[in-house]
Formats: C-alpha cells, structure tokens, sequence
C-alpha cells in the first residue's frame, strides 16, 4: 500500500519538473535567445563544416539504343529512346532532341528520323546512335516497273540487241515478233582446233635450230622457221613436210535449237523513268515541225520522219536459259528466232546440224571431178545468185 503511493507521488513530481523546465525554455530561463515577441529561439546545433551542394550540369536528351541492336538491323521504336546526357560531352553526329524553344513537331520527330533505317554497325545497350551508324531502307512500297509484272512466275527477264532491219532484214523474224509471242533460240557456232598446250589457233609455226662451225673455228647458230604440217612418206622413200595451202584453218559450222519457249515481254527498249513521268514513248515517230498555212513553200517538201526501229528485244527465259543467252553472245554465236504456233509449248528434240549432217541425212552426193566446168568459173552459191540477178 506505502510502495503504491510512493510511486504516485514520484509520477506527479516527474511531471511537475517536466512542465516547470518546458516553461523555462519558453521564457529563455535555460539559455538560447528571445526573439521581440519574448518567444525562445532554437539555435540550431553545428556539428562540422557545411559541405556546399554540388552543382549539376546541364543535360541534353540524345538519343540512344535500350537493347543490342545488331548490323543491317531495322531499327524500331522499342529499341531506341531519348536519354539525359551531358551537353559537354555529346558525340559528334549523335541525334539530338531540340532545345524546348524549336517547333514541338520538330521535337516530337526526332525519333522518327531514326525508326525505320538499318544499323551499319552494331550498337550496344546504352551507346548513343550516330547518324554514321545508319543507312536507309530502301522503299519497296512502289508498284515497280511494269516489265515485272509481264514475267512468269520462275523466269527472268533479259535483254538481247538486235540488228536493223536495214543491214539484215531477218533480224527479230523480220520484225514480226510480238509481246506474248512464244519464241525458240537457235544458234550457230564456227569452231576451229586449237593446240591444247598453247590454246592457240592450228597449225603451229616450226623452227629448227643448227649449229654449224664457222671457219675461224668457232660455232654459229642458224635458225630456220616454216609451217608445221604433217610428216607424210612419198616415193622411193621420201619424207615430206606437207604444209597448209591457206594461211589460216577453215572454222567448221554447227547449228542447233538451244533456249526453247522463251516469251516475248517487248521488242525494244522501255521508257525512262524520266520519260515515263513526263509520258514519252522512245518507239513512237518524231513528231514533225508543223508548216505554218500561209507560208511559202521553198524548195523540196519536208519528209516525216522515220519511226524509230528497236534495237533490243526482251525475253522471259528461265535462270539457266539466261545463262546459255549469255555464253552464246559473249563468244560471238550467231543467233536467230523461230516463232512458236500459239498454244505450242512442247520441248523439240533436234539434231545439232554439220556439214556431215546434211550430207547424209539428204543424201546429198558430193560432186565427182570432171574434165569440164562453168565459165566463168562458180565460186560460190552467193555468186551464182549475183549472177543470175544480174541477167549473167
């Protein structure tokens, strides 16, 4: 009972002290200052140094890759973003967000400058996107041309010049090739032996070397140059050199169907695309200068002008195809066209025809010699031809 009002009375002492000391501290009885209106001033307590806050510099956005993005890349509006960097150290050709002062499209575009080109290098997470990192892609949303359009599905298209008509009148069929027509290729080659080791055209020039002794004793080298032929026995057991009559080898002909079904896409060239946009047509006539009413006529009346014959045909062959078009114009094969029946797309099995061909398969004879022949003498059928045109 005696502990219970001790413990009481020291409670109510407690607070007694507690409220007596917060009144001194209010009145300034403890120390601190009074301000005018009698109310205590805190003093706030100084433990060290007061360190002075560091300045921040300025930052400017860039902008910078938030994944890897690899080489040849398409650069898409998740791997890219504007990031605070600062301003004294920027890398030359980063991508810079403008100041806030500039156009607010202008700054909400500066990532549309770079979403939709391809990495040149590689970037890392982090680094900044230089404008030397990027190229453009190119635009594949136009129609293209419309040659492309024309090809069958697994065929290319290819181009092949074309002789005037003027200096062969069989070029291109005589002109009456089509786009649509349904063509086959054939070509002639002219072919000649040559000397396996040196690749080089027959017969060889030969050279014989002798050393003979000169009178003072010493040696002399003689060298003695003449065509190369073949080594034939005569009579009384002679050897003879036999030489070429002519001074170079006759070529021996074969012809064959090569490419087989090719489509004609177009004969002669396709407009520009300068000329496309401003519709000028490169087959079309020149259009003659018009020859005002009342003027006198002097001199001879003005011919219109000729239209423009083509000089290339465009073909729809298949890869391969486009490769034997290729050899066979590059060694100089002489090449013609045959047009298909419409609706005709079998695939012919020929013979490659020779001289020997012709000869056996129409039992062609060769003529026998006689004591007797033309005159004036007949060279050849393109002579005879001249001739009897001429009235010879």
């Amino acid at each position: 009972m005696k502990r219970g009002i001790i413990i009481v009375i020291v409670g109510i002492v407690l607070i007694v002290i507690t409220g007596i000391a917060w009144v001194g501290f209010q009145m300034g009885l403890f120390g601190g200052e009074v301000d005018e209106t009698g109310e205590a001033v805190s003093i706030p307590i100084i433990t060290g140094q007061q360190e002075e806050p560091t300045p921040v510099p300025p930052m400017t956005q860039i902008v910078i890759a938030v994944q890897d993005i690899p080489r040849g890349w398409e650069i898409t509006s998740d791997s890219i973003a504007l990031w605070d960097w600062p301003s004294d150290a920027i890398p030359p050709d980063a991508i810079v967000k403008p100041p806030a002062g500039e156009a607010a499209a202008a700054v909400q575009d500066v990532l549309e400058t770079v979403i939709g080109k391809r990495m040149r290098t590689s970037a890392v997470r982090f680094e900044p996107i230089l404008t030397t990192m990027l190229i453009d892609l190119i635009d594949l949303t136009g129609t293209g041309s419309d040659a492309a359009l024309a090809i069958p599905s697994g065929r290319v298209l290819m181009a092949i010049p074309l002789p005037s008509i003027d200096s062969d009148p069989t070029a291109a069929v005589a002109y009456a090739l089509r786009p649509g027509d349904h063509i086959d290729l054939m070509a002639s080659l002219a072919l000649v032996d040559l000397d396996e080791e040196f690749h080089t055209k027959l017969p060889n020039r030969t050279q014989v070397l002798d050393i003979s002794q000169t009178a003072e004793g010493g040696q002399e080298l003689t060298l003695t140059e003449f065509p190369s032929g073949r080594i034939e026995e005569g009579p009384l057991g002679l050897i003879f050199n036999v030489i070429p009559g002519e001074a170079s080898q006759r070529p021996r002909l074969v012809t064959q169907l090569t490419v087989q079904d090719a489509v004609v896409v177009r004969v002669g060239r396709y407009p520009t695309f300068e000329e496309e946009e401003i519709g000028i047509n490169p087959l079309a006539a020149p259009t003659p200068t018009p020859v005002p009413e009342d003027a006198e006529q002097e001199g001879p009346v003005a011919v219109a002008p000729k239209p423009i014959k083509p000089r290339v045909i465009l073909l729809a062959v298949t890869p391969q195809e486009a490769l034997v078009i290729k050899f066979a114009w590059e060694i100089n094969a002489d090449i013609d066209f045959v047009i298909r029946p419409v609706g005709e797309v079998a695939q012919f099995q020929t013979n490659p025809v020779t001289l020997q061909y012709l000869m056996e398969t129409y039992n062609i004879a060769v003529p026998p010699k006689l004591q007797y022949g033309f005159e004036p003498p007949l060279y050849g059928i393109a002579d005879f031809i001249g001739q009897v045109a001429a009235g010879e």
